[in-house]
């Protein structure tokens, strides 16, 4: 990740919308993981 970005705080709604984003299956993980600047193990769990 570049230094430029800067990583939003993981707030209860934060998660939410990264849980509900993967739960609709209409974006890849990898997509995913690009959007919400997060690492895909955290997308599975």
């Amino acid at each position: 990740m570049p230094q430029s970005i800067k990583k939003p705080p993981a707030t209860s709604a934060y998660k939410f919308r990264v849980a509900m984003a993967a739960l609709k299956e209409d974006k890849t993980v990898s997509r995913l993981c690009q959007k919400f600047c997060v690492v895909a193990s955290q997308i599975y769990k």
